[in-house]
């Protein structure tokens, strides 16, 4: 008798929850079992694309779930937690699809990602993506590079992985990759190689300095091209604006100010991954300052005339000269020499800042920065 009133009760439900939807208009196509995987993708393309369009990671994600049977989520969900620290430089599904675009020599594009064969060659490639990003991230952590706020490009991240997956991980091919992906990384922020046509670029240097790290390539990868692409000049530094914008050179500037561990002017802390969000875009010369003596918004936001500190030496400096916020560090007691050093690792000349002359501070400090460049870059 219970079962009886159970299923009574049961079948009176489905009949109310069949009739809720008996009237909904619920679009469907249906397709014979015999249809190819390409006739399939391009109709559940077209369906979903009429009113709200898909993105092209979407259209992978269902490539790789009806090519494998894997969950392209899945995976980019353990890339994520190997490497959280992926994430601090570009939307890591975007990274993957960038990456496996470079591994099947193909540029890193939506017409790629399109493509019907591009889920095989990702689901087959696929722990070396998840390594080469991993090492990626790890080679910028080298370089004191933290955050996307702190890159002067993206696309350089797309190359990079996918070099560095290719590698091994000891010895000398490990140091010769280092040097010659060190000056890669800097020449990309430092000159216009990814200003147009990044994609086709990005491809181009990934096959030319794949065979640069074999010692298989015979002449100079592009990218390396002095003439095609030179550094900039001491005057292009000078008026290189404020680095907080997304702006090439501005980032890059700060970005190798950095390099050197940037240490505190106050508490001598170097910069790294867990203090980098706490620092502040700090005016060496203080807008106020030099406001009173005439200078306009253009001059003052210069990339030259910004060092990244703690908020609370950024507050303790306030508007003051900085021959003045320089004398009060000294007067804590602390030795003259730690201070120069401090600065120093920003590249900053300690006796041109005290100087309180900005246009000449700018002009020397545009003379260190430039000397570091071509160190890092030759």
């Amino acid at each position: 008798p219970n079962d009886m009133a159970d299923l009574k009760h049961l079948t009176k439900i489905i009949a109310k929850l069949r009739s809720t939807i008996a009237t909904f208009n619920i679009p469907y196509l249906s397709l014979p079992r015999n249809t190819s995987k390409e006739t399939a993708l391009n109709v559940f393309i077209q369906m979903n694309t009429s009113s709200s369009p898909l993105t092209a990671y979407d259209i992978v994600v269902a490539q790789v779930e009806a090519g494998t049977g894997q969950s392209l989520h899945d995976l980019v969900d353990d890339l994520t937690t190997v490497v959280p620290e992926a994430s601090r430089y570009l939307n890591p599904a975007d990274w993957v699809l960038a990456v496996a675009a470079l591994l099947q020599e193909k540029t890193p594009t939506k017409a790629t990602y399109l493509d019907s064969n591009f889920s095989d060659g990702l689901t087959r490639d696929w722990e070396r993506i998840k390594q080469g990003i991993q090492r990626a991230c790890q080679f910028l952590t080298e370089q004191n590079l933290f955050d996307n706020q702190r890159l002067a490009t993206d696309v350089v991240l797309y190359p990079l992985a996918a070099l560095w997956s290719g590698v091994p991980d000891y010895l000398d091919g490990a140091g010769r990759a280092r040097k010659v992906l060190t000056k890669y990384l800097w020449r990309a922020f430092f000159t216009e190689r990814y200003e147009r046509t990044s994609a086709t670029r990005a491809l181009v240097d990934y096959k030319e300095l794949t065979q640069e790290l074999t010692d298989s390539f015979s002449g100079t990868p592009r990218v390396f091209d002095k003439d095609e692409f030179p550094l900039p000049t001491k005057e292009e530094l000078m008026q290189a604006g404020w680095p907080k914008r997304r702006d090439r050179l501005p980032r890059a500037i700060l970005a190798l100010s950095l390099n050197g561990d940037a240490q505190d002017f106050a508490d001598s802390s170097p910069v790294n991954e867990s203090n980098i969000k706490q620092r502040e875009y700090h005016h060496l010369y203080p807008d106020a300052f030099l406001q009173k003596q005439g200078f306009k918004d253009k001059a003052i936001y210069r990339a030259l005339n910004c060092a990244l500190v703690t908020w609370k030496t950024n507050r303790n400096m306030a508007a003051k000269a900085p021959s003045i916020y320089m004398n009060e560090r000294l007067g804590t007691g602390i030795d003259e020499a730690v201070v120069k050093q401090r600065l120093l690792t920003h590249l900053i000349n300690y006796d041109e800042l005290i100087a309180d002359h900005y246009d000449q501070f700018i002009e020397f400090r545009a003379e260190l920065v430039l000397s570091k460049i071509n160190i890092i870059c030759a």
